[in-house]
């Protein structure tokens, strides 16, 4: 995400830079500072709320991997850091851990998709002001596929472990079906929450914290991927406690059995979306704990003025680029076209491959296109935030070709599987294009 001039959407920025607003609470995602035309915005949304006769329940797709997933949340501080956004505070972060486990369970042990208060505050922040009405959405009927604190699958078994970064202004919620899916398939994943540039924040007893960034800038874009880099990396040094025995949670609340001994910590990725994938990949630049990575549709720095040390120098190690729609007009989103990535690809020696959506948009490698075309139907979401949001790939190809990526990327990286997917270069899926020199 970050900044640059992104005139890139096939649409006027501006307009982008609305609907994103609108419908997802994004503060950087359309990369403009200029105001929103009223014009627009009373167009976008509509003037009342459709009508609705009761609350509807959405979902997500279920993973195809052999094991049934688990999920645990923890709540960890940070004790020698002070909150580098809000004054007066210690640094704490909301973390899910999604792992494969033992058994499939009834879907009252289905962790929710948003916990209440995280959810209450994005249906006032994001989805009412994009023509939603309020309480259209049963949130505490909306249910992940991961078990709460099932054992794990195999206590003799060691899961490789993958890392993922939401974009600045979204909640870790945004990639649970890629994490779902990787536990699905045998990896340890961890979902970060980086509290006060996430959109909401929910802690342990229902405390609400809400995004506090400052105005956009320069400055706060590079310290925005430095505290990100600091929470990752913390993470990173809590799960070696966990996985030494030790319990990180603040509140030492129970873990799932066998949890800490089925990470293995020798095999370790990271992915992030927008924001996310830059902090992936600068934390992989700097922390040699980290194997491969991905970044899917984010800018590495601020443009056209500073380049993050990672997009300057480059990685020695696998890493995967997932660009979607037009970079002002001269083609793809890729390393082809994007002045930033390019400098990356150049600089890297280590393996890489670039794949590109060209009918995506910026949410398009999230779990938008899952759940923006049922509040389409169900609830009259505009087709303009709608096609703003994902774009005009179908969605259920999205989705499909996230997972596949993502999987086979790590599969051959961390477990040293061969990808047909990957290695050949080809693609089954048509509105996937791999990307050339």
């Amino acid at each position: 995400m970050l900044i640059e001039s992104k005139a890139r959407r096939g649409c006027s920025a501006q307009r982008g830079r609305l609907v994103l607003r609108l419908t997802l609470g994004i503060l950087l995602a359309g990369g403009l500072t200029s105001l929103i035309p009223t014009s627009y915005a009373e167009s976008a949304v509509p003037a009342s709320s459709p009508p609705q006769t009761a609350p509807i329940v959405f979902s997500l797709p279920e993973p195809t991997g052999a094991y049934s997933v688990g999920t645990t949340e923890m709540h960890l501080i940070d004790r020698g850091r002070p909150d580098p956004w809000v004054t007066g505070k210690t640094r704490e972060l909301m973390i899910s851990i999604w792992y494969p486990a033992r058994q499939k369970t009834t879907s009252s042990s289905l962790a929710p998709y948003m916990q209440p208060g995280a959810a209450a505050h994005y249906e006032k922040s994001t989805l009412i002001p994009a023509g939603i009405s309020p309480g259209a959405i049963q949130w505490e009927q909306v249910r992940t596929h991961g078990m709460l604190a099932a054992p794990v699958a195999n206590p003799h078994s060691r899961y490789p472990v993958v890392l993922y970064s939401p974009g600045s202004g979204v909640p870790r919620t945004a990639g649970t079906i890629a994490a779902e899916e990787l536990a699905s398939q045998g990896y340890v994943v961890v979902t970060i929450d980086h509290t006060y540039d996430a959109s909401e924040v929910e802690f342990p007893g229902g405390r609400v914290e809400v995004q506090a960034l400052p105005k956009l800038s320069e400055e706060t874009i590079m310290k925005l991927m430095a505290v990100r880099e600091l929470d990752i990396r913390f993470v990173l040094d809590q799960l070696a406690v966990l996985r030494t025995g030790g319990n990180p949670d603040a509140a030492q609340r129970p873990l799932p059995n066998g949890l800490g001994k089925a990470m293995d910590l020798s095999h370790i990725g990271i992915f992030g979306h927008s924001a996310g994938g830059a902090a992936a990949l600068q934390t992989m630049y700097d922390d040699r704990r980290i194997d491969a990575g991905i970044l899917m549709d984010g800018t590495l720095g601020y443009l056209p003025d500073a380049l993050l040390p990672v997009a300057e120098e480059g990685l020695d190690r696998p890493l995967m680029l997932m660009g979607s729609g037009y970079y002002q007009e001269q083609g793809p989103d890729s390393h082809v076209t994007r002045p930033d990535w390019k400098s990356l690809w150049t600089h890297s020696t280590g393996w890489k491959l670039d794949v590109s959506a060209p009918k995506g948009m910026h949410f398009t490698f999230t779990d938008y296109p899952a759940i923006l075309p049922q509040l389409k139907e169900k609830l009259g979401l505009p087709s303009a935030v709608v096609q703003e949001a994902i774009g005009t790939m179908e969605p259920a190809q999205a989705v499909s070709a996230q997972r596949a990526y993502v999987t086979a990327f790590f599969n051959l990286h961390l477990r040293h599987m061969s990808s047909e997917l990957l290695e050949n270069r080809l693609t089954k899926y048509p509105d996937i294009h791999m990307i050339q020199d």
